[in-house]
């Protein structure tokens, strides 16, 4: 027997007071820089454009770290989004991005930023199992730092700071296809940690390539099994034992077979939103976090795959679903990677409708009034032309 939908046994509840919204950002991008100066790669403006932004800025480095300024100004334009803060990632191929986050974390301590900066991590050093994507890091040519040069350097100055967020004392610490590795690795990773610093960490794991896989047969075979089912839901406890909590965002490759570029979401609405939360329900869970990813989908002209916006509708779409399960931590993927279109930042092209869109939404997850911005005129209808 095939099961092309599951339901949701029972409403979540979460396990924080209230879910934490952040957007993964790249704060190399600075709101200085025309990112329009290379039209074969940036396919994008954004609206925000501010020159006086690059005093203290390296020059027009794209690659460099951008101003305290900079910073603050993009944490300002999330927060009106209605979003908590800003996820800051780092892989371990290379020190670059950890010095980013370790800037970010001093911007917002000297400026009195409170809760504002998730750090996520993500460990490639050790292969990645994709042949194409090794091959693309090793062509790099640049020298790893590894997976103990992120607990020696980060993991500290995030538990110190108070711009970290935090809840009953534990420093969030999110990640990025951790699933390249196996249970046990994390396992014996976050061991060190709690050994090293104790019990000051609440770690994510985002597990994703499972959910790519099923896809596929489940499109093919008109459904998935209940052997095939299990065997998930076997997969994600193994990592739920030693790790605080799961999240899946690699909802904007979830797109139909073959290669129509559209979101697949008859599979994301009736497999993955249920299986999770069913599975954050079981008792074993009980006060493990649940992420989710929200995304308006994936064009770049340089991959060989991609997902269409449809205007707003795949935005609109992972947020109604996102609402069903009642996450914890929610993350933007992503707020300024204009060269991919997944940028939720306001564009020249898209005005402020992603912003207006995520508010409307996240007011109504938190359970706030979704009150005007500062400008706004009451009088003209919220409406969104898609």
């Amino acid at each position: 027997k095939r099961i092309k939908s599951l339901a949701i046994a029972k409403p979540r509840i979460r396990t924080l007071p209230q879910p934490y919204l952040a957007a993964r950002a790249h704060i190399k991008y600075g709101l200085h820089i025309n990112w329009f100066f290379d039209p074969d790669y940036y396919a994008e403006r954004i609206l925000m454009l501010n020159r006086s932004l690059e005093k203290g800025a390296a020059g027009n480095d794209t690659y460099g770290i951008g101003s305290k300024a900079n910073f603050l100004r993009t944490v300002e334009l999330m927060r009106m989004s209605a979003v908590n803060g800003i996820a800051m990632l780092n892989i371990d191929i290379s020190s670059t991005y950890l010095n980013r986050t370790l800037s970010g974390i001093r911007y917002a301590d000297s400026a009195g930023l409170k809760a504002a900066i998730v750090p996520e991590i993500t460990i490639f050093s050790r292969g990645t199992g994709d042949e194409y994507l090794d091959r693309q890091i090793n062509n790099q040519g640049v020298k790893a730092i590894g997976s103990d040069a992120l607990m020696d350097k980060l993991f500290p100055v995030a538990i110190k700071s108070p711009s970290t967020f935090k809840y009953n004392g534990k420093t969030l610490i999110s990640s990025y296809q951790a699933c390249v590795l196996p249970p046990s690795f994390w396992d014996d990773y976050l061991k060190e940690c709690r050994k090293r610093f104790g019990d000051k960490i609440m770690f994510l794991v985002e597990l994703r390539s499972i959910f790519y896989k099923a896809m596929h047969r489940y499109h093919a075979k008109g459904g998935l099994s209940l052997r095939e089912l299990d065997e998930m839901r076997v997969y994600f406890n193994a990592y739920l034992k030693s790790c605080d909590g799961i999240h899946f965002a690699g909802q904007n490759h979830i797109v139909k077979p073959p290669h129509t570029q559209k979101f697949y979401y008859e599979f994301y609405q009736n497999i993955i939103i249920p299986l999770l939360t069913n599975i954050m329900n079981e008792p074993q869970n009980k006060g493990k976090l649940l992420g989710l990813g929200i995304s308006k989908g994936y064009m770049n002209h340089l991959a060989g795959s991609g997902q269409s916006e449809e205007g707003t509708k795949n935005l609109r779409f992972c947020l109604e679903n996102v609402l069903k399960a009642n996450p914890d931590y929610l993350i933007l993927v992503e707020w300024n990677e204009i060269k991919e279109r997944t940028n939720l930042e306001p564009t020249i092209a898209d005005g402020r409708s992603s912003m207006r869109i995520m508010r409307y939404y996240f007011n109504k997850l938190k359970q706030q009034p979704n009150d005007p911005l500062p400008g706004d005129n009451p009088a003209i209808p919220n409406m969104i032309l898609s």
